[in-house]
């Protein structure tokens, strides 16, 4: 391909040889370029398209039979389709947009909180490792769970993905009291409450207790120390180590709650658009923003994001709505307090089984109170007991 003839656009005239070559030799005094293809065997010449006109007024002037045909050239192309032009170039101009947005993290969402809340985690991020914004190749995913980590010790595992331009780090939490860490120095496993040793696996140490055995919180458990013992079975040494194993334990849980029977409810009046806020990229614009006028109200937010499955682009709309509502009172009678106890108990069992935690029997006596009812007694389960100390 001949890039300038490309450009400048090509003619083919076509004529007899004898007529070919006049015309050839008139081109060559007016200093008109012209040339012939060498692989095809025709009589005729090629031009430049801005000389047509000059060809046209020789074969005039001298009588000629000529024809000057246009060959398909990117000249020809951009001049049929001209008017499509701005369209094509947008289409390239958004399709470079695209790829150059996709580099970068547009969206950060975090799943399975439980006692947190994923706005907690994103702010600890966002001062931490901000990736919002970020490109994808500068961050370390290693880095980020070692930062949530860090800072939430009741997360005991952690997974970080990116696909597209969506960041989710998935999270899950172990029970507040029993969450540890893996020991570095020497040191003992000890019971963190009163148990029943349901079952013991010691990976590092010496263990001091079996199956059965009753202890108290802060009974060792696992021993750090590890006799070194020689071809006669006789301690020649003690070693320090630090301790580690798994120890599940039988634990009585005590547990408490309390509903009154008068109860303050929320009655819905009204609600309203409070806010309107734009997010390009980084920047955040309000063009509508009310204030409330002081009565009882809930706020709740809507994050509409401009998407394609996990590729987000940096352009969402989050409106504000405030809803307004009067406060009533209401007398709940005893089966409807009842109810309620009964509901909060399963909902306290339902959130430690989502940590692990087997429930062995519920002993909780619901009993009548001063002005409502109470529950009041221990939950039975099996969870892990040892933390090192």
């Amino acid at each position: 391909m001949n890039i300038r003839r490309e450009l400048r656009g090509v003619c083919y005239v076509d004529c007899d040889a004898k007529t070919a070559l006049r015309l050839m030799n008139i081109c060559g005094y007016k200093g008109i370029v012209t040339w012939r293809n060498k692989k095809k065997m025709t009589d005729g010449f090629y031009i430049y398209s801005s000389d047509r006109d000059v060809i046209f007024g020789v074969a005039e002037k001298y009588s000629l039979d000529v024809k000057v045909n246009e060959v398909n050239s990117l000249r020809r192309i951009f001049a049929l389709y001209k008017k499509r032009l701005s369209f094509l170039a947008g289409l390239v101009i958004f399709g470079i947009l695209i790829y150059i947005e996709s580099l970068y993290v547009w969206r950060v969402d975090v799943e399975g909180c439980s006692d947190l809340t994923p706005e907690e985690v994103i702010s600890v991020m966002e001062s931490e490792y901000p990736c919002y914004g970020k490109k994808k190749k500068d961050i370390d995913l290693d880095v980020l769970k070692n930062v949530v980590a860090d800072n939430f010790e009741d997360v005991c595992w952690i997974s970080c993905s990116i696909s597209g331009t969506h960041l989710t780090v998935r999270l899950r939490e172990s029970v507040d009291v029993f969450t540890r860490s893996e020991p570095t120095d020497p040191c003992n496993v000890v019971a963190a409450m009163d148990c029943t040793i349901y079952s013991i696996v010691t990976s590092a140490g010496t263990p001091v207790v079996i199956q059965g055995d009753e202890v108290k919180k802060g009974d060792i458990l696992i021993s750090g120390a590890v006799n070194i013992l020689n071809d006669d079975s006789e301690v020649v040494e003690t070693k320090m180590v630090p301790a580690d194993g798994e120890v599940l334990g039988v634990c009585d849980i005590p547990y408490s709650d309390s509903v009154d029977m008068n109860q303050c409810i929320k009655v819905p009046t009204d609600n309203e658009i409070g806010g309107v806020k734009i997010r390009l990229g980084r920047k955040i614009i309000s063009p509508y923003s009310k204030k409330t006028d002081g009565t009882d109200s809930d706020v709740s937010q809507e994050e509409h994001c401009l998407h394609f499955g996990d590729f987000y682009l940096p352009v969402s709309v989050t409106i504000e709505r405030y809803q307004y509502y009067d406060l009533k009172n209401e007398q709940l009678d005893e089966n409807a307090v009842k109810l309620r106890l009964q509901e909060h108990i399963q909902t306290y069992i339902g959130k430690m089984q989502e940590k692990g935690v087997q429930i062995v029997r519920k002993n909780v006596i619901i009993t009548n109170g001063n002005a409502g009812m109470k529950a009041d007694g221990n939950i039975t389960a099996i969870l892990p007991v040892g933390i090192p100390d």
